[in-house]
């Protein structure tokens, strides 16, 4: 059984993306993709971002999820984040701009999935849920990053049989 690495999908994005062009090569300077371990990573994270790099998309790759019958039911978490420019007064409305452009960016990874889904035909991602994803914006948060939380859920056939091979006698 393979399950789906969602982080990698999440990765071919940013590096499609114009606003982002992820470049993981050695030397780059262009990483706006990021594997978040756990959510509880993302504060560290946050704090490693170069200044350069908003915005910046992170991919948990915590796995998380419902195993009920033969189907296994993840959850995805994906984070969209975007560097507000430093304030000194807090300015409601730039915080509400960069939570708005997160969003946008979260809106076109969707659509760029439900693309990929439906006129690519991708099979891997055939029973991703498209079209009720939960989100909610955060921030801000360390240095004036702001982030919006995709919560986007799959169903994967994960048969439970016991395999002679994976056990000693």
């Amino acid at each position: 059984m393979a399950i789906l690495r969602f982080d990698n999908i999440v990765e071919e994005w940013a590096r499609k993306y114009k606003p982002m062009q992820h470049d993981n090569s050695a030397n780059s300077k262009n990483k706006r993709y990021f594997g978040l371990g756990s959510v509880s990573s993302i504060p560290d994270f946050v704090n490693t971002l170069p200044k350069n790099a908003s915005p910046a998309v992170g991919c948990v790759t915590h796995l998380e999820g419902n195993l009920q019958g033969k189907f296994l039911y993840p959850n995805y978490k994906v984070y969209f984040f975007v560097k507000c420019p430093t304030m000194v007064n807090k300015d409601s409305l730039m915080e509400a701009n960069a939570k708005a452009e997160c969003l946008d960016h979260a809106i076109k990874f969707i659509a760029w999935l439900q693309d990929q889904k439906r006129v690519k035909q991708r099979k891997e991602l055939g029973q991703i849920d498209t079209e009720n994803i939960d989100y909610d914006t955060r921030g801000p948060l360390f240095d004036n990053w702001y982030a919006c939380e995709l919560y986007i859920r799959n169903i994967e056939f994960a048969p439970k049989c016991v395999n002679p091979v994976d056990y000693v006698e």
